[in-house]
């Protein structure tokens, strides 16, 4: 099954009307209160982020470029350019998003926000695969918290395949 790397995931989540960052339940768990490149375009660049307080604005903003130049890419091609290493124009955007997500992961209580939603719900993360027809395990974030609190607790439980079955 292919698989997005989680900091590619949630900037690519970014697209769709800000989710998670605009969220409530994902804002009180990560204390980021908006999509972290989110600036006003008239505010001074040597000012500290509004939503990210170790960025100053100019830093949110080149965020906010790559981001947008990755939201450009179609979905298998998202991930490799999030997380390569090669020089180009979103080199300062990449390296600023990576090590904001890689200090902030380590805080973030996500493995138990995800396991609490599943086991609520009485599913595992491939049921809630299988329930959206989703393959690629990005997806999965999405739905987990776009749809957590309804569609999983109404779903049906997906049909399982068993080798053993005659």
């Amino acid at each position: 099954m292919p698989t997005q790397s989680l900091y590619s995931a949630l900037l690519v989540l970014g697209a769709r009307d800000g989710l998670p960052w605009t969220a409530s339940p994902w804002q009180a768990m990560t204390k980021t209160y908006g999509p972290p490149w989110f600036t006003e375009t008239d505010t001074d660049p040597d000012q500290i982020s509004p939503n990210v307080p170790e960025w100053k604005v100019l830093t949110a903003r080149v965020v906010k470029i790559f981001a947008e130049n990755v939201w450009a890419k179609d979905g298998d091609e998202q991930d490799a350019y999030v997380v390569t290493r090669q020089a180009d124009n979103d080199s300062t955007g990449r390296t600023a998003w990576k090590e904001w997500m890689q200090a902030n992961l380590k805080k973030w209580p996500l493995n138990k926000a995800i396991d609490e939603v599943l086991a609520s719900a009485n599913r595992s993360p491939y049921d809630v695969m299988a329930i959206h027809r989703q393959r690629k395990v990005s997806s999965f974030y999405l739905l987990l918290f776009h749809n957590a609190n309804s569609s999983l607790r109404t779903a049906p439980k997906p049909r399982r395949f068993s080798a053993w079955r005659c």
